[in-house]
């Protein structure tokens, strides 16, 4: 086969074709690996601009973080002065209540000892009346003295029953 001159012909243009694969392979090889060289450094580059913007958000966050914290702090802290006020209010109307409540139990005590004051007066009152009759032995005449008779009676029962009996 490699004896006729015309199969030499084909087979030194089939490596001649073969080395112009290869070349062509070859001068590719370095612009394949530049081209790719340069996207990894677009990709790098990418990277570290995309790494800028992501700390620019994560500080506008934080900042927007710490004023949320900030107002609920404030807020917090009004909340716990109007509980703290709401406690002074309420033990203030508990200390008012109790005073009352004492202020009452001594009126009501007050009023229960005018009342037992009162019966008491009232029944030593029906006791002390006086019943008086006053009787005239003669009636008046002119120039003459007048002469009273009384009779003192000492208990309205006893004057009771006596004034059944005449």
């Amino acid at each position: 086969m490699y004896l006729f001159a015309k199969t030499r012909i084909q087979m030194r243009e089939w490596l001649a074709e073969q080395s112009s694969i290869r070349e062509y392979r070859e001068r590719w090889i370095p612009l394949r690996d530049l081209i790719l060289e340069i996207a990894v450094i677009g990709l790098i580059g990418w990277e570290i601009v995309v790494g800028y913007q992501q700390e620019r958000r994560q500080s506008n966050n934080f900042k927007t973080q710490q004023e949320v914290l900030k107002n609920l702090n404030d807020s917090s802290k009004a909340t716990a002065d109007t509980l703290v006020s709401l406690k002074q209010t309420t033990d203030l109307e508990l200390a008012a209540m109790k005073e009352s409540t004492g202020l009452s139990e001594r009126s009501a005590k007050a009023s229960e000892a005018s009342a037992v004051t009162s019966a008491k007066a009232l029944h030593i009152s029906e006791r002390a009346y006086l019943a008086l009759t006053i009787t005239l032995s003669t009636p008046f005449k002119a120039g003459e003295k007048r002469n009273f008779t009384s009779v003192i009676i000492r208990d309205i029962k006893f004057w009771q029953n006596h004034s059944d009996r005449s």
